[in-house]
């Protein structure tokens, strides 16, 4: 004979959180229903214009997503990254255009372009990190260069048009899913082993260049 608990035949459980409540006492919420102790909750995101259930197709959806998501978001310490070897790439070449200020043109000209490329990297970073839709234009512009620095680059590059246009990446760039992510809270980001590869190899490639140009 079982010795684990059997359900009161009089009560059902609610889909949000596994409590056994009385029928009666639960309220609508989408296609399912929650129970007492799941009401203000619910009641406080309506208000606040967020979907206020964790049903269990939204935590499906946002778990068949996460990686993709974790991975769009690592893009954007990326970008941080490389605007940080910009900007010290400025402030060496601002060093060397005062020890030799015959080369004002060339190195002025360079420290203009490396300081808007400093901050459109941060800018285009932030809306990677903030899953902005708006971020697959400059993202692709910047991806399109990138495709230029062939092997390592152009492979790093490829995968960043893929993580933007994909289907997965669409979805995870929408409305939609940031709405999904505010019903869930409880599904964390958890970073693809891909996406460490690439911060690594960046890592690398950025370390090696610094250190090459001391």
């Amino acid at each position: 004979m079982s010795d684990s608990p059997q359900l009161d035949p009089s009560l059902t459980v609610c889909p949000n959180c596994g409590a056994e409540v009385d029928p009666d006492y639960l309220i609508p919420a989408g296609s399912i229903h929650v129970c007492p102790h799941c009401r203000d909750a619910f009641q406080q995101r309506i208000q606040e214009g967020v979907p206020a259930l964790e049903s269990s197709e939204w935590v499906a959806i946002r778990e068949a997503h996460i990686s993709h998501e974790s991975s769009l978001r690592s893009l954007g310490l990326l970008l941080y990254l490389g605007a940080f070897f910009m900007l010290f790439s400025v402030f060496s070449m601002s060093i060397t255009l005062r020890d030799f200020p015959e080369g004002r043109a060339i190195f002025g000209t360079m420290i203009t372009i490396y300081s808007i490329l400093a901050i459109l990297s941060i800018i285009v970073g932030r809306g990677y990190r903030k899953l902005r839709a708006w971020v697959k234009v400059p993202g692709a512009i910047l991806s399109g260069i990138g495709l230029l620095g062939f092997p390592i680059f152009t492979i790093i590059n490829g995968y960043i048009l893929y993580l933007l246009f994909s289907s997965k990446g669409s979805m995870v760039l929408s409305a939609e899913y940031k709405e999904i992510i505010a019903a869930t809270p409880g599904v964390k980001c958890r970073t693809s082993p891909a996406a460490w590869a690439v911060l690594a190899i960046a890592i690398l490639c950025i370390v090696a260049i610094i250190v090459a140009a001391l």
